[in-house]
């Protein structure tokens, strides 16, 4: 398979865990636990802390690592793809 596709990406978000932490009253910071163990972690915030909702900062932060899964596993797809001599 030369493509990284949405039900795969699903599949490894459906299966990681993921934990959620505030900090200051206006910082979100979400970190996943993928199926293969790697961790990866983002953040949300906002500059004071009367507009912070902590539910649009773990919606902001899954968008982002949904992001960094697809960008990492296109990562992983070409490396197979030139170890096999498919550039």
């Amino acid at each position: 398979m030369n493509k990284i596709t949405l039900e795969h990406i699903n599949n490894i978000l459906d299966n990681t865990k993921f934990e959620v932490d505030e900090k200051h009253g206006k910082l979100t910071i979400v970190t996943a636990l993928l199926p293969n163990g790697f961790t990866v972690t983002e953040s949300s915030g906002c500059v004071d802390p009367v507009n912070y909702d902590k539910n649009i900062g773990i919606g902001i932060c899954k968008r982002k690592i949904t992001d960094k899964i697809w960008y990492l596993e296109g990562y992983c797809l070409q490396q197979k793809l030139y170890e096999k001599g498919d550039k």
